[in-house]
């Protein structure tokens, strides 16, 4: 049996002689519970905004009808939002981001995570005029080695019964 998490890759690698039932029960709980320890993890990072260092801006309150909201002295009313700087995982503006993430596909034979966002892929890779935002990629360093341990322990509690 060999399990490795790459957390570059954003991948984990098992390797096994022979997938047993009990193996494969052991990584389908394994995946339960590594989707609660991601999708965890996902939340935390975007919505901390106190360790975000990119840019402060005002977002304004927009109407219905168009336009923005202003108060009596005809000033746009809003409230401040910082962007996250290149390298950090992007802050949530309007909650579309978060929403995306998703197990994609998951099995005995691992799982694929990422996001169904249609502007997920400039964030994580960057474009011609905007650095990279790892979302995905910071998410999965910080789990990494416990993604490692839950692999583990799941697969050995289920050869043991």
């Amino acid at each position: 049996m060999y399990i490795r998490v790459d957390a570059k890759a954003q991948k984990v690698f098992m390797q096994f002689d022979k997938i047993t039932p009990e193996i494969r029960t052991g990584i389908e709980h394994a995946n339960k519970e590594a989707r609660i320890l991601i999708m965890s993890e996902k939340d935390k990072q975007i919505l901390d905004t106190k360790s975000k260092t990119g840019v402060t801006y005002m977002r304004h309150k927009k109407l219905a009808a168009g336009g923005v909201v202003r108060n009596k002295k005809g000033k746009a009313v809003g409230f401040p939002v910082r962007r996250s700087a290149a390298g950090e995982t992007p802050t949530e503006e309007t909650g579309a981001y978060r929403k995306s993430f998703d197990f994609l596909d998951e099995g005995a034979d691992g799982f694929i995570f990422g996001t169904t966002s249609p502007y997920g892929g400039y964030l994580e890779y960057g474009t011609g005029k905007m650095d990279e935002r790892h979302g995905i990629k910071n998410i999965f360093n910080k789990v990494a080695g416990n993604l490692q341990t839950v692999y583990e322990k799941q697969i050995a509690r289920n050869i043991k019964l």
